[in-house]
């Protein structure tokens, strides 16, 4: 059964193909692949008109949150999808989600009748968020994902996204073959997750391996280098965004 809340340390990679088929022969004493073993996940992220969520998240602030619809596979309106409040502080992230068919997902988001009348603590306070926030769908993103967990370790996993798209219209959750790539689809971001701090042997290989964290949000990245870019084009003007 899939967790609905979750406090836990991210750490971030980028591997290119190579150093990603390496790493993964290195890890295979330690680790097994999920039971969900490999996938595609689907995101639609909800911002304000003028993103102001995404433009905070970027400027990196003690805390930040976000907003976003998720599922596991291409949907239909009774597929089970997730409506994720995804909240980082101090390096630590905090994530509530609650499970609903797609249909019903979508009605709850924009409907605010439904959302005051739930009982659920994790959806009142998602509506806590929607009511602070004026957020619309504004980009579409999914990727392909291999989850790995740990042996030994209870609550180490490390994800493997690759070919990485997006689209800014059309917000169904299925690919379409018109879709932008986020970045080069022979890159792959890999993830590290833990509740505590990370196995000896974990931390010798990404130092023998010189592998080391970054900075990297799909939807910041997506943003920067092309919604941003849009935007300007769009506006004619010469609005600077942080680094």
């Amino acid at each position: 059964m899939l967790a609905n809340v979750f406090k836990r340390y991210e750490r971030k990679y980028k591997l290119t193909a190579e150093s990603y088929t390496n790493f993964k022969e290195l890890i295979s004493n330690y680790v097994v692949l999920d039971v969900y073993g490999e996938y595609t996940i689907y995101n639609i992220y909800y911002d304000t008109q003028e993103y102001d969520l995404i433009r905070k998240s970027i400027e990196k602030p003690i805390f930040k949150e976000k907003l976003r619809l998720r599922s596991y596979m291409e949907a239909n309106d009774r597929t089970e999808v997730f409506i994720e409040l995804k909240k980082k502080y101090k390096g630590i992230v905090y994530k509530r989600r609650s499970q609903l068919e797609y249909a019903q997902a979508k009605e709850f988001l924009i409907d605010a009748k439904m959302r005051r009348n739930t009982s659920s603590q994790v959806l009142k306070e998602i509506d806590s968020f929607l009511s602070t926030y004026k957020v619309s769908e504004k980009v579409l993103i999914y990727y392909n994902r291999a989850e790995y967990i740990g042996m030994k370790e209870k609550g180490l996993r490390i994800t493997f996204d690759n070919n990485l798209r997006f689209r800014e219209a059309n917000f169904e959750l299925k690919k379409d073959e018109t879709d932008s790539e986020i970045i080069p689809n022979n890159e792959v971001i890999m993830e590290i997750k833990t509740n505590d701090s990370f196995p000896l042997w974990l931390c010798q290989i990404l130092s023998k391996e010189k592998i080391y964290p970054i900075s990297f949000s799909k939807y910041g990245t997506c943003y920067k280098n092309y919604i941003f870019q849009r935007l300007l084009k769009e506006r004619g003007t010469h609005e600077k965004l942080s680094n």
